[in-house]
């Protein structure tokens, strides 16, 4: 949970993890991935945080923000439903040929 970038002073949710948003930190700077859309808030504020740097997007529509909450769903929904005994699997294979 962080502020809004925009200085609205609403509190903005991103669920971390695999299924989420992702987190990295260089030089006591976070980057977050993937962007930020606050749709569903009143200042519709869209952006990226790299090296604690906030990028601004154009603003997300309320369809667009209908379209991204969806998009999240599916993809959390198919990293769940995958089993996990594969994910290993595939980790395995990839590292015996180099690319893991």
């Amino acid at each position: 949970m962080h502020l809004c970038a925009c200085g609205c002073g609403s509190k903005v949710p991103i669920p971390l993890g695999p299924a989420g948003w992702s987190v990295r930190e260089r030089d006591g700077k976070p980057t977050v991935w993937p962007s930020i859309g606050n749709g569903q808030l009143p200042c519709r504020s869209h952006y990226i945080i790299t090296d604690g740097k906030i990028h601004w997007a154009p603003s997300m529509s309320a369809a667009q923000a209908v379209t991204a909450l969806q998009y999240d769903h599916r993809r959390r929904e198919a990293y769940y439903r995958t089993p996990r005994w594969w994910i290993r699997v595939w980790k395995t294979v990839l590292g015996w040929i180099g690319l893991g």
